[in-house]
Order: structure tokens, then sequence, then C-alpha cells
């Protein structure tokens, strides 16, 4: 193998793909405003949709032939601190009334002294309200015990008052529920940048007749298999470090914006955040994921290139990795279970979407980052050495003589 002639074919590669028109633009500037407008704009749209938790409190449909009484309405109305109050709508039938989506929680109240809580939990939104109704009603039996009772200190060891401690880093409470848009569009755009190019040098070169004058050529084929291979971890990296510059671009922007705070959806009960604040160690997670996984995708797309019959064969082929990255992104809505078990940074793609997750959260651990790290090398080190032992065996042009 020669060093002279590895470069040669690397440029060879990637020089007229570079010149085409609009690929820099399109591959490597774009992502600078594509990445940071998506990451920004919807939790924008949301803050601005949702408006104020505190002047636009939830709907709570009670059963008009049931008043509630006086006191536990005011608290309800009233809300807490920690709990947002409600909007009061007398109904004929409550279940009905949320069943039809006009309401996300109702509540039934029975005079012999128990409540019936009313809704959807197997959406977010009715989750999060019985989990606000709860603290009212809670507040709400203090008060009666304390009532009754006639001793604060006597009521409060009946009724302790509970107060919530929020363990999340600054880092995760500034993401809010917006956290898992980060790994799912970098990983997204990063394979779409990845596949063009890859797919370019491989199956592109075949197709237009340049890989079989390449190899009639006094270069060896451990030159051309190499380069190639080299060629594409050229792509990964440049492709990476686009994205990852991107992110750190969005992180400086979001601070500038009003995205911070605890504003909350305010029929969910959920911090919106947006803020992108990486700290120097998920930055370099963030950097060492985002490189490892282009290295992987590039050998990847390079090696399945070749054994593809067509361009067009190879990304109908290919879009089964993208429905992986959608997968692997619906484990996001597990990300704190996925995050504590050591299998999940062994298991490819996947291994990157939490990993990501968890450097935007700075929660990544080392042992984490380096598993998988780790993985995404050695396959990517298995993939090119099959795409060059592919090259070096004549494989990749089935039908030619001089094989």
């Amino acid at each position: 193998m020669n060093l002279k002639h590895v470069l040669n074919v690397i440029k060879g590669d990637l020089w007229p793909i570079l010149k085409q028109r609009g690929y820099i633009n399109k591959f490597v500037l774009t992502p600078l405003l594509v990445i940071p407008l998506t990451l920004l704009a919807t939790p924008l749209a949301l803050k601005m949709a949702s408006g104020d938790s505190a002047t636009t409190p939830a709907v709570l449909a009670i059963d008009s032939a049931r008043p509630l009484p006086r006191e536990l309405a005011r608290v309800l109305e009233k809300g807490l601190p920690s709990a947002g109050g409600f909007l009061l709508m007398p109904v004929e039938d409550p279940v009905r009334y949320v069943a039809e989506r006009k309401a996300q929680i109702g509540l039934r109240y029975d005079p012999k002294g128990s409540l019936e809580v009313i809704a959807r939990q197997t959406t977010v939104g009715g989750a999060a309200m019985v989990k606000r109704l709860g603290t009212l009603l809670s507040y709400y039996q203090a008060m009666k015990i304390a009532a009754v009772v006639g001793d604060s200190q006597t009521a409060s060891q009946l009724a302790p008052q509970v107060r919530v401690v929020d363990a999340a880093t600054p880092a995760e409470r500034a993401l809010g529920s917006m956290a898992f848009l980060i790994p799912m569009v970098v990983v997204i755009w990063l394979l779409n940048t990845v596949e063009h190019t890859a797919l370019e040098i491989s199956i592109g070169d075949r197709e237009r007749g340049t890989l079989e004058t390449l190899l009639l050529t006094p270069v060896s084929r451990e030159s051309v298999a190499y380069g190639k291979v080299l060629a594409a971890g050229v792509v990964g990296v440049a492709a990476s470090l686009s994205a990852w510059v991107a992110v750190v671009v969005t992180g400086w922007i979001s601070r500038l914006l009003p995205l911070g705070g605890d504003t909350s959806l305010s029929n969910l009960d959920m911090p919106i955040g947006g803020q992108i604040l990486l700290t120097p160690w998920g930055t370099f997670g963030f950097f060492t994921v985002m490189i490892t996984s282009g290295l992987l995708f590039a050998a990847f797309i390079l090696w399945f290139g070749f054994f593809s019959s067509s361009m067009r064969d190879a990304r109908m082929r290919l879009s089964a990795l993208g429905l992986m990255i959608m997968f692997a992104g619906l484990g996001l809505q597990f990300s704190d279970t996925l995050a504590t078990r050591s299998w999940v940074y062994l298991t490819p793609v996947l291994n990157g979407v939490v990993a990501l997750l968890e450097a935007a959260k700075s929660t990544l651990t080392p042992t984490a980052l380096l598993s998988t790290a780790a993985v995404n090398l050695v396959l990517a080190g298995l993939f090119a050495s099959l795409a060059a032992r592919a090259l070096l065996r004549g494989r990749v042009l089935p039908g030619s003589q001089q094989l």
C-alpha cells in the first residue's frame, strides 16, 4: 500500500463532491441554521401557545348535581405554589366531558365523604393533571384534619407537608421536556449527510464507471480500498463536527432567549425548557459520541453501498436504518430507565441516541461514554475492513472481466 496513492484516492473521491454546486452549503453550513431553528423554534412556539399557567388554570369538570364543599372548591380554584389551580366547570356528566376531551380531568363528590377522580391517564396531560389534583386534595385533607384535631402540631404529624426537591442537574432542568429533540435531530441529520457522500464514493463511482477505471490503474487495490474507507471516515468526522458545532451554537443562542425558568405547559404541568447548558464534560461527551457515530455510519454505508445493485436500491434499503433511529428515539421516553442499563451502551444506534441525551443533560458517566465510543469504533473498523476486503477481492464489480 502506497500512502501517496491512498491520499490521491481520498482527494479523487472527495474533491469532485466538494466542488458540486451547493454541497458545502447543504451539508456543512445548513446544519448551523437548521439545527438551531429546529431545537429552538419548538419550545418557543409551545411557550407562546401555552401562556402562563398562573393566569390560565386547567379546566376541572365537576358534577353539577353534587356541588363541592365551599372550602374544597376554594382550594381547587386558588391552588398552591407547588400546584396550579383549576377552573371549576359544573357539567351534567363529568365522565363523558373528560372522555370527549373537553377537560383533561374531572371530579365527582359524594356527600358521604368519598371523591372520584376522572382522567384519561393514558395521556401525558391526564397523568399530570391527576398529580396536580392529588396535591390539592392532600392539602384539603390536611386542613380538615387540623380543623378536627385542633392542634396544628398533631395535624402536621397526621398529614405531613410534602415538599418535592428537584434532584435534576441544571442542564437537565434547562432542557425540560424538549430534551428528546437534541439526539433525534442531530443523529438523523448526521445519517443523511454521511449517507449522501458515502454512497457517492461507493455505488456512485461504480455506476459512473470511475471505480472500474480506478481499479485498472497502477494504483494497488489496497490503496484504493483504504483510500475510500478513509474518505468515508473524513466525511463522518466532518458531518459530526458540523452537527456538534450547530448544537454548541444552539446552546449559546438559547441562553439569550426566554426559555429558562419554570415556565410550564399550562395543561401538562411539564417544564417546556429548551435551553442547552452543555458543561465541559457534557460537551466532550457529546463530541466523542458524535465523532464515533459518524465514523460508524460512514463505514457501514460505504460497505453497504458496494453490495447494492444501484443508488436507488441502496437508498431504499438504508431507510431501514432511519427506522432504527426512530425506534431508538422512542426509547428516549424511557431514558431514565435505559440510562442505567449497561447493555444499552453496547447496542449500536441506541447507545448513541441515549448517550447524546445523557451528555446534553450532563449526566453521562465515563463508563457509558467509554462503552459507547468503543462499540462504535469497533463496529466502524469491522465495516471498514469488510468494505476494503470486498474491494481487494474484486466482489464490488461482479460483472467486470478484469476480475
